[in-house]
């Protein structure tokens, strides 16, 4: 029975092979190794994947949104519409609901960001043009402000009518500045 199990101390070919001051530099560079090796996937998913995918502008998408046929859009005060938009990154792919104001003044369709120039806040439609609740900032029926701390007027947006059906190219701009200044998404 002793003669089938041995401690390999008692192999002495292999202490012949290697040393131990060999043996343990060997390990630590197959470790090194190994640890570099699998951080090359994690430094190309950061180096190519972190890229935006496709083709964006200053708004987030280069494509139009449909908002539904344009006759939907009659001649009178402004319309509330809400809408839901894609925005999509390498990582995630996230729903957004947004609003705008649409009026049909002749043959045109004006569009306004239903976010108030100050801080954001959604407005409201008010007897004489629009009201932001969060900081008081009035707005007349053309989106220039009457009062409050709003620092600039409402902000319009590009609409065209293709095939019947209203388009528009929807823009988030930064808020709080004098000029209109788009955001990344």
């Amino acid at each position: 029975m002793a003669a089938l199990f041995r401690p390999p101390w008692s192999y002495p070919f292999l202490f012949m092979l290697i040393d131990r001051r060999t043996l343990l530099k060997s390990w630590q560079a197959l470790a090194a190794a190994v640890a570099g090796l699998s951080a090359i996937p994690a430094g190309l998913f950061f180096a190519v994947g972190a890229r935006s995918k496709g083709t964006a502008t200053a708004g987030g998408s280069a494509d139009w949104i449909d908002l539904g046929p344009a006759g939907d859009v009659g001649e009178g005060p402004w319309k509330a519409r809400r809408f839901r938009r894609e925005i999509e990154d390498r990582w995630k792919k996230t729903v957004v609901d947004e609003s705008v104001y649409l009026r049909k003044q002749g043959e045109a369709i004006e569009a306004v960001s239903a976010l108030c120039t100050h801080t954001g806040c959604l407005v409201q439609r008010v007897s004489n043009g629009f009201g932001c609740p969060c900081h008081k900032s009035d707005f007349d029926e053309d989106g220039k402000p009457t009062s409050g701390p709003a620092p600039r007027p409402l902000d319009r947006l590009e609409t065209k009518v293709e095939g019947g059906r209203l388009k528009l190219r929807f823009v988030k701009f930064r808020p709080g500045l004098t000029t209109a200044e788009p955001m990344a998404s």
